[in-house]
């Protein structure tokens, strides 16, 4: 059995979803290459997801832009975010 002070280690962490700041700083992080994109009016679009989840996005974001030679601008944002959430309804 293990010590209470091991079960401690072992416990479930719980993270805070990043603020519209580090949204911010997340998105011109992960989508560098977005020099017309105004990431200010992309942030709402993220609200409400955790880091991983933007980082996500964000590749599936820089893919799409990549593959199919478009520019990061924020029709696409909203397709590949709109596509994301449609994709976490569907499988849960």
């Amino acid at each position: 059995m293990r010590s209470s002070a091991a079960s401690d280690v072992y416990k479930r962490q719980e993270y805070k979803l990043p603020d519209r700041e580090q949204r911010l700083a997340l998105l011109r992080e992960y989508l560098y290459t977005a020099k017309d994109l105004d990431f200010s009016s992309a942030e709402p679009l993220f609200d409400g997801m955790s880091h991983a989840e933007i980082k996500m996005v964000c590749s599936d974001i820089f893919k799409e832009s990549l593959l199919n030679d478009r520019k990061i601008d924020l029709p696409l944002v909203q397709t590949i975010v709109n596509m994301r959430q449609q994709l976490n309804r569907q499988t849960s």
